[in-house]
């Protein structure tokens, strides 16, 4: 079963919330309480495939409106939990039985022309319109369509769910595309063959569209696992400040006793593991804020009466509209790319504090495990490759980490000395171009700016170049981004001076790692 169909059942959920609906048996007073696994489900799906849903909620017919909640349940949780080919059969089928039965409007005149989706609706349809062909048949619960080669039956308690999937895969796939691949439905030749091919065609389709609108497959599974866990340890409705350090290193640990299972292949690496729960707590925050969205009552600035000002931040993140960019991301980018801001090494050292400034501050202790022991592991999978003996192998992991923690707090100060140098750079080569215009720069900075340039002998800081354009754009636009860098960087860097017992944990992580690593990767503990 798929993961939605996992959380539903566990949750006691009678219905499923997709692009903001809820079940009424999941509120408390005013307020909706729902599982952190929905949450998670919610905010991993793209806002364009809520917004589909949600139109599908709103179509409306002359009584009200055309899907029922529970036929928009159950088709939402198919396409979440990409368990559709059996409904894509089906469908096929019933566009067929349609055709064969609708005269001159076709089947789209049965799908688009019925006020309301109602099982009795298309039992009144075919029982006038069967009459037509000799190819579909009327059942107690259904229809029943033949081919040369077999017939296929399609309740009518089907059909409602059947009719919401076929708008929804216009809006996926396009009218066009769609109309492509089911050809000509009332062909009196078409085989049960034909249908089937054409029904893994549009399956086809539905999961090139999902690629870019729902986690994968894989992803869905290592958060199933994550959730799971957490869930025993917090209970099912736990929040996102509730996971903690030592959550994540129990996680890791619970993962290698379960690998012998071949469960904790995807979760063997320790920097894997943290880099995943910060993953899942982005989506646990993201879900909230979508959920404080979806329940906005107005637009102001009176709090007390449930409005949101639309210039604060929050707001912002909740509508998806903008968000907290990574810094680091536009150094590989043009026009930032015509110079070599930073190297490989720095990079890296840059890139979770830079990527996940809030996130890897509350987890400073795992942040500190990930970079030094996570970091150190790769070494025993490489021993591990080349067949290293035992004691070897235990020699490693008694020392995995090249880095102690107070080493990693002086790699990110040397960082810090290098963004500060790179920004008096690029005041001198902006001064250069300048030829002395614009506003003055006192001498001594400008001194000490020509001093930072001359001493980086990296791809773009040659003097003679400062004249290209591709240069000057570059050393012009790289300011802002420095001082985003460096306000991410140094906040973590205060943190970590005044978390002066870091060391301490330090020698104590040295013999919980090695007893792990040596459980992992075999040998005597």
């Amino acid at each position: 079963m798929g993961f939605l169909v996992d959380i539903a059942e566990a949750d006691g959920y009678a219905s499923w919330q997709f692009g903001g609906w809820i079940a009424d048996d999941c509120q408390e007073g005013t307020d909706t309480v729902r599982s952190a696994a929905h949450r998670i489900i919610e905010a991993g799906q793209s806002p364009v495939l809520r917004d589909m849903f949600q139109a599908l909620e709103q179509i409306e017919g002359a009584s009200g409106p055309k899907f029922s909640r529970k036929s928009l349940h159950i088709l939402g949780q198919a396409v979440a939990c990409r368990n559709y080919e059996k409904m894509t059969l089906e469908l096929v089928h019933m566009v067929r039985a349609a055709a064969l039965t609708a005269g001159r409007t076709g089947y789209e005149g049965v799908f688009w022309g019925m006020d309301r989706a109602a099982a009795s609706a298309f039992r009144a349809h075919f029982a006038h319109g069967a009459g037509r062909t000799g190819l579909v048949a009327l059942e107690e619960a259904g229809v029943r369509v033949t081919y040369p080669d077999g017939s296929f039956a399609i309740r009518y308690g089907r059909m409602p769910i059947l009719s919401a999937f076929l708008e929804f895969l216009v809006s996926a796939i396009g009218y066009a595309p769609l109309s492509e691949i089911l050809g000509s439905p009332a062909d009196p030749d078409m085989t049960a063959s034909d249908v089937s091919s054409k029904a893994n065609a549009v399956s086809r389709a539905v999961y090139d569209f999902l690629g870019e609108h729902l986690p994968t497959v894989q992803s869905n599974r290592k958060l199933r696992r994550m959730i799971a866990f957490l869930e025993g340890v917090l209970g099912n409705r736990f929040d996102a400040d509730e996971v903690d350090d030592q959550a994540i290193f129990d996680f890791w640990s619970a993962a290698i006793d379960e690998q012998e299972q071949g469960d904790g292949a995807d979760f063997k690496a320790y920097r894997t593991v943290f880099l995943a729960f910060l993953r899942l707590i982005e989506l646990l925050e993201d879900g909230d804020a979508l959920t404080r969205f979806e329940h906005m009552h107005a637009i102001g600035t009176d709090r007390e009466a449930g409005e949101v000002d639309p210039g604060e931040d929050a707001y912002l993140d909740a509508t998806g509209i903008a968000g907290p960019d990574d810094p680091l991301s536009v150094f590989s980018e043009p026009p930032l790319d015509a110079v070599k801001f930073l190297n490989k090494k720095e990079t890296e050292i840059l890139s979770l504090p830079a990527g996940n400034p809030e996130r890897v501050r509350r987890l400073i202790l795992s942040y500190l495990r990930a970079e030094t022991f996570g970091v150190g592991q790769f070494r025993l999978i490489q021993a591990l490759r080349r067949k290293a003996s035992v004691d070897e192998m235990k020699a490693i992991a008694d020392d995995a980490a090249q880095e102690s923690y107070s080493q990693r707090h002086e790699a990110l100060k040397k960082v810090d000395q290098h963004l500060e140098k790179l920004a008096l750079a690029a005041l001198f080569a902006v001064r250069i171009g300048d030829a002395g215009t614009g506003e003055e720069v006192p001498f001594d900075v400008l001194s000490r700016a020509r001093k930072a340039f001359e001493s980086l002998s990296r791809q773009g800081f040659e003097r003679d170049r400062l004249d290209q354009p591709e240069i000057r754009a570059a050393f012009e636009a790289v300011p802002a981004p420095l001082a985003d860098l460096r306000e991410r960087l140094v906040d973590l860097i205060e943190l970590l001076d005044r978390f002066n017992g870091y060391q301490d944990h330090y020698s104590g992580d040295r013999k919980a790692f090695a007893r792990e690593f040596i459980r992992l990767y075999g040998g005597p503990s």
